[in-house]
């Protein structure tokens, strides 16, 4: 999973900033760590307050015997305004209890965290999920969690495949049946349905695309997934 990469921002109180807490997780200096960002933590308020319970989660994450400590940091920053640091402290209690051998909590974590998370972290939760749902003998837990690893904000370089929800003379039409789709698409783990520009017959058309799939079997199951028949597999570009 990823680490603390959180940048201090504001004045910092007297003693150990933020910025400290971080370069010493950075050397693997996790105790001290933790105790930096602890009393950041504890001596401050708002966004820095939240980075600074994250960093001190994720550096009691790294110690044997702090799993408490750790859950504790977490679910403070967790609470955060700022979407990022909320989504990888719901990412992290997601492998803290995947670990402890709790996977559905785990799930519920990594759920949360999905939607503010960027590619790469979305890659690493999407498989510690297909890792819980494994172990939890959730075979469609499972698929679920491949369709989004397979989704348009984590496409393979591969990708050839993708689902056409529409096709349109215009690209306010387009845009519009976009929206009417988006909840649906983010709801299956594709991400964010795509307006493409089209000719067909010598005619401008708008295409509403959602996901891109290294095999047609993928798009596929992502179909099913969506529970729409009127979704199209095509070839991408179309």
């Amino acid at each position: 999973m990823f680490v603390a990469m959180l940048l201090a921002s504001g004045c910092s109180p007297p003693g150990p900033s933020l910025d400290d807490a971080i370069h010493r997780y950075e050397r693997g200096l996790f105790s001290t760590s933790q105790r930096m960002a602890v009393s950041v933590a504890q001596s401050s308020s708002g966004d820095t307050r939240d980075k600074a319970a994250y960093v001190a989660g994720m550096a009691a994450l790294q110690q044997p015997t702090q799993d408490q400590a750790a859950r504790r940091w977490l679910k403070q920053a967790a609470t955060s305004s700022d979407a990022n640091v909320q989504a990888r402290a719901e990412a992290m209690l997601g492998e803290l209890d995947r670990r402890q051998g709790h996977w559905r909590s785990a799930v519920r974590h990594f759920e949360r965290a999905w939607p503010g998370l960027d590619r790469q972290e979305r890659i690493d939760t999407a498989n510690a999920a297909i890792v819980a749902m494994r172990a939890a003998g959730d075979v469609n837990g499972v698929e679920s969690w491949q369709h989004r690893l397979h989704g348009s904000d984590v496409a393979p370089a591969d990708a050839t495949w993708t689902l056409q929800a529409g096709a349109f003379r215009s690209r306010d039409g387009a845009t519009a049946h976009r929206q009417s789709v988006q909840v649906l698409a983010r709801r299956a783990g594709l991400g964010a349905p795509r307006v493409h520009q089209a000719t067909r017959d010598g005619r401008q058309l708008w295409l509403v695309h959602v996901g891109a799939f290294a095999s047609r079997g993928q798009a596929e199951s992502a179909r099913r997934s969506m529970a729409n028949a009127e979704l199209l597999i095509v070839r991408v570009p179309e």
